[in-house]
């Protein structure tokens, strides 16, 4: 398999896809590509028609999927403060490696979505999906991921608009409200999951919750419990649900969760006449949970970790041919302090292979081997 990519910064849709476009085949040394990926920012939004038929005629692709988001990554760059294109270009001997999927309806049929995904996948298979964010209800969609059983290994995640309509595109027409993906066959794929939360506590048992509202954790308040940890690590009140929030975890632990065994979820408030908490997911009694703090340190550490493991599983393999990126709109240049920088570490670890991908409302990968869905995290998978 031969990857190539191409960025482009130019204002005018259509100038813009055809000099992505183009770089991405330079760098396989084709005139037409099999298969594509193609991410836009939001000045991009009102041309995405323009952009498909842009695709088919300068890639000459019969199959291509992609999306808008709040940001593109190519390479060792990130464009999120205006306008981007980013393309990613497949050519290989077997043409029929590659199959673009576009389901309608994710709002009302979050199932039925799921289930047309992975469709006709294997176990060595990678599906990259780019959901509409404002239609995405996650847990029907994983449980339905759940009972068709082990297909695909799953990744991508939430295209946002911010200006509008969550678009997601395929060579069969646009959608904003459905998921457009390109199957990659036979891949062999490797994901790691660099969250921006560090657990500050040990996991506390889920003992009483009903629906998000979390009422006890070791039989004790939730509320109380919150109360001692916020005072304990000398959070503020400014801190809750911004920087302070929870990992959720299905194994029952009595001790520290390793790395990736949690998923964060946001803290929405305080039910101070119960003493309870309102979580932002769908709460289980005998869940595991973690205090944990959304840092920027903390991110930095975990995205050196989560890729030092990649290269070590990686160590005495044959180079990936790609590697793809959803990267969380949150951990840009202002969280960082500095532009570039998840795409500059990902790209140097990886020494250069041909990446792609935006930045997502919402993250997707496995976790203690399921679908989960993740927030505040990159992913990054490679393929062969």
């Amino acid at each position: 398999m031969k990857v190539g990519t191409g960025l482009s910064t130019e204002p005018v849709t259509g100038r813009a896809v055809e000099e992505a476009a183009r770089s991405a085949l330079a760098g396989i040394g084709v005139d037409r590509a099999d298969a594509a990926l193609c991410w836009l920012t939001t000045p991009h939004a009102p041309h995405v028609e323009e952009v498909c038929d842009h695709l088919g005629e300068v890639l000459d692709v019969p199959s291509f999927a992609g999306c808008i988001a709040s940001g593109v990554t190519v390479g060792d760059r990130q464009v999120s403060d205006g306008p981007g294109v980013g393309v990613m270009a497949f050519a290989d001997p077997d043409p029929d490696r590659f199959r673009s999927i576009l389901a309608r309806n994710l709002e009302k049929r979050p199932a039925e979505v799921a289930t047309a995904l992975v469709d006709r996948t294997g176990r060595d298979d990678m599906l990259f999906a780019m959901l509409s964010t404002s239609s995405f209800q996650p847990r029907p969609f994983l449980q339905a991921l759940q009972g068709v059983g082990s297909r695909a290994t799953l990744t991508g995640g939430g295209a946002v608009n911010l200006q509008g309509s969550d678009f997601v595109f395929t060579e069969a027409g646009v959608e904003a409200d459905g998921a457009s993906a390109l199957l990659i066959r036979t891949c062999g794929p490797l994901i790691g999951v660099a969250q921006s939360c560090q657990a500050v506590t040990p996991p506390y048992l889920i003992t009483a919750c009903q629906g998000r509202v979390l009422a006890e954790l070791d039989r004790r308040p939730a509320e109380d419990v919150l109360v001692e940890v916020m005072r304990g690590r000398g959070f503020q009140d400014a801190d809750l649900g911004r920087r302070v929030m929870v990992g959720l975890g299905q194994r029952v632990s009595r001790v520290d969760f390793v790395r990736g065994e949690f998923v964060v979820r946001p803290l929405l408030g305080v039910e101070t006449r119960l003493r309870a908490l309102f979580v932002g997911d769908e709460l289980e009694e005998g869940m595991s949970l973690v205090f944990v703090l959304r840092d920027r340190e903390a991110a930095r550490q975990e995205l050196n970790a989560c890729l030092m493991e990649m290269r070590d599983a990686l160590n005495g393999r044959p180079r990936p041919s790609f590697a793809l990126v959803a990267d969380c709109g949150g951990r840009n240049a202002e969280f960082h302090g500095m532009p570039d920088f998840d795409a500059a570490i990902t790209s140097a670890y990886l020494e250069d292979v041909p990446m792609g991908g935006f930045a997502s409302g919402f993250e997707i990968a496995p976790s203690s081997g399921a679908p989960q869905v993740h927030l505040f995290s990159q992913v990054v998978g490679v393929g062969w």
